[in-house]
């Protein structure tokens, strides 16, 4: 009578299989995904150049580095500067709406009418710290 198999023991085997496998994929599922945060677009921006125009409405024109550091694509960024002159400081904005995917760097410009023509630009001024007359003050990517 000892010889016959029990028939809830399969069933048990089964069953208790089937639980590991199922908490191993819900352990693997789990550990696999990645932070959402991870794909929100970030960037960088630096000043490529910064030069003076020498006609009679004189001008400053930056252009602006922007690279996607990040693991998703950029689809627009907006980037703050302000530039230093021997009189006084100028701020803009420059806008791109360009794509951009991960890795990738686009230029842009920004053009700055001086209010006096006698202006010039300042070597060491806002970016003091990288040699520059002008810095990035914020950056925004989405």
């Amino acid at each position: 009578m000892n010889a016959r198999c029990n028939p809830r023991h399969p069933r048990r085997t089964f069953t208790l299989l089937f639980t590991l496998a199922l908490a191993l994929s819900g352990a693997l599922a789990a550990t696999s995904c990645s932070d959402p945060a991870d794909w929100y677009p970030e960037g960088s921006a630096s000043i490529v150049s910064t030069y003076e125009t020498a006609s009679s409405d004189k001008q400053c024109i930056i252009t602006v580095a922007i690279s996607n550091t990040g693991k998703s694509k950029i689809w627009r960024s907006t980037v703050s500067i302000v530039v230093r002159t021997n009189v006084r400081e100028y701020n803009a904005t420059i806008a791109s709406e360009t794509g951009m995917l991960p890795g990738g760097t686009v230029y842009a410009s920004a053009s700055i009418p001086y209010i006096d023509g006698t202006e010039t630009l300042v070597p060491t001024g806002a970016g003091a710290a990288t040699g520059s007359p002008a810095r990035v003050t914020s950056e925004f990517y989405e």
